[in-house]
């Protein structure tokens, strides 16, 4: 995400102990992970995606469709 940052809560469903906001996280191969965030102040289309270059030319990206 690189409108907002986010709270990384869980990562393979295991709490994250991190602290702080961030804007991008590291994953591992096919694992899961769940962010908590708040768009307080962009609306509009902005796009997730993957920064391993293969991935994100194979298309890991996702649209999102930001609306107050």
């Amino acid at each position: 995400m690189h409108t907002n940052h986010f709270q990384l809560m869980s990562i393979n469903g295991r709490p994250h102990t991190g602290h702080g906001l961030q804007d991008d996280a590291s994953i591992p191969a096919k694992g899961q992970f769940v962010i908590r965030i708040r768009f307080s102040d962009y609306t509009g289309k902005t796009v997730l995606h993957c920064h391993i270059l293969n991935h994100e030319d194979e298309g890991m990206m996702a649209a999102l469709e930001i609306v107050k």
